[in-house]
């Protein structure tokens, strides 16, 4: 099985990283949101780890980095807020109790519990979201929001400021 998966997680990894690549000499701005949008998807089948070397080569050149730890914040809050609600509103004590822990781990940049113990059981919160998700990595595109450090959690709001201080304005 192994034999099989191995070079076609390889393959499919690639592939995602060449889209990335060519959006990006295209069309920067869009990143972040199909990033943000599929995150759910990338994060299920273990392909957010297929881009890891795009963020990791963009702060060894240039220390900073605008398109996949953006689209990774805005998908991991999303997931987080997304979770609280359900948290919030559930009647379910066990969802309840489930969505109380798992909306933090989602905000510190861990979906997996509140992906797979949450909202992909429910389903609305999982597509609600991506939707969240894909719109904020549509503004932060376009308002090319960066990072000065590698972080994909709600601690990554201490690395919006670089050189130019807290107006985050790389352009």
């Amino acid at each position: 099985l192994l034999i099989v998966l191995g070079p076609l997680g390889t393959i499919l990894g690639d592939g995602i990283a060449s889209a990335i690549a060519f959006l990006d000499s295209y069309a920067s701005w869009l990143v972040p949101f199909v990033v943000g949008t599929f995150s759910p998807l990338l994060v299920m089948t273990g392909m957010h780890h297929a881009l890891t070397p795009i963020f990791v080569t963009a702060f060894a050149t240039t220390g900073q980095e605008s398109l996949i730890l953006i689209a990774q914040v805005c998908a991991n809050l999303a997931q987080g807020g997304a979770t609280l609600a359900v948290a919030l509103k559930s009647k379910d004590k066990n969802i309840k109790q489930l969505a109380s822990a798992a909306w933090i781990s989602a905000v510190m940049g861990i979906t997996e519990p509140a992906l797979y113990g949450v909202t992909l059981k429910l389903k609305k919160p999982a597509i609600l979201a991506s939707i969240g998700a894909g719109i904020a990595g549509l503004f932060a595109g376009i308002m090319h929001v960066t990072l000065y450090v590698p972080q994909n959690s709600i601690m990554a709001v201490l690395g919006l400021s670089g050189a130019m201080g807290i107006s985050n304005d790389s352009c």
